[in-house]
C-alpha cells in the first residue's frame, strides 16, 4: 500500500489532535518516548505533543531519533536501540 505524502502528513497531524493529554494523568510509570525528526514541517506538532506529556507525566524520558521519520525502529534501528537500552539501564 503506498500513501500520499498528503494523506500521511493528515494522518500524524490528527493523532496529535486526540485527546491524549486527558489520560497523561494517570501515567504513574517512567516513560521513554522516541520521535522522529522527520519530516520537519511537523516540528510545531511535535513540540506540543511533547510539551504536554512532559506538563503531566513526572518520570518522561523525550528523545529525538535523528534523521528517522515515523518508523524510528526502520529508520535508524541501531540509534533507536542503543536509546532503549540504555534508558532501560537507568531505570533498572
Amino acid at each position: 500500500m503506498v500513501a500520499s505524502k498528503f494523506t500521511v502528513l493528515a494522518i500524524i497531524k490528527a493523532f496529535f489532535k486526540e485527546p491524549f493529554p486527558e489520560v497523561y494523568p494517570f501515567i504513574k510509570v517512567p516513560t521513554l518516548l522516541l520521535y522522529a525528526e522527520l519530516p520537519k514541517s511537523l516540528d510545531a506538532a511535535r513540540a506540543k505533543g511533547i510539551g504536554q506529556l512532559r506538563s503531566h507525566v513526572e518520570d518522561v524520558s523525550v528523545n529525538a531519533i535523528e534523521g528517522s521519520s515515523h518508523m524510528v525502529q526502520w529508520d535508524e534501528p541501531e540509534q533507536t536501540a542503543a536509546i532503549i537500552i540504555k534508558w532501560l539501564n537507568e531505570k533498572s
